[in-house]
């Protein structure tokens, strides 16, 4: 359903967690020219920032944020969260989203979690050159280790390549 698309679009395009997405607020999205997602406490929701980390994401993508917009349009009265059940409620039920769409691909549903799109949101900002500071900021991130673990599978394909470079002269 389209819901679900613009759900995992978000995820994909802003990295969120999962306590993050389930308790996105309308009141946490901030328009203007820049706009972004604020993460920060939403006591509500009994939710508070990983290690208290909190940050503004950027939404760079026009055509996500006129989605946003439009489904505002049509459910903010009905409540508060952006993504939310019948009643109103978080979602509760993305791990086994995810491993429905993951069936119908080819890839393995062992690694079928919602955290795989944060963690394709990271490495897709590795390869697309962004500073570290910037998307150790994005992702919540204090330290350089936690953003770099995120490296490690390109680390393991670029050297696979530079070694395939590689003419060894064989007595």
């Amino acid at each position: 359903p389209g819901y679900k698309k613009l759900l995992f679009t978000v995820l994909l395009q802003c990295g969120l967690r999962l306590q993050e997405i389930q308790t996105l607020r309308w009141i946490d999205l901030i328009g203007g020219s820049e706009p972004h997602i604020k993460i920060q406490p939403r006591s509500e929701w009994n939710y508070v920032p990983k290690k208290h980390h909190c940050r503004d994401i950027p939404i760079a993508d026009p055509e996500l944020w006129a989605q946003l917009m439009g489904r505002k349009m049509m459910l903010s009265r009905f409540s508060p969260l952006v993504f939310h059940t019948k009643s109103g409620k978080p979602l509760t039920h993305l791990w086994d989203d995810t491993q429905a769409i993951f069936k119908k691909t080819s890839v393995d549903t062992v690694k079928a979690h919602p955290h795989c799109f944060r963690a394709t949101f990271c490495t897709t900002l590795l390869r697309q050159n962004v500073p570290m500071p910037d998307i150790m900021s994005m992702m919540g991130h204090k330290d350089v280790q936690s953003t770099m673990r995120y490296m490690a599978v390109l680390r393991k394909k670029d050297l696979h390549a530079k070694m395939a470079k590689v003419k060894f002269a064989v007595a």
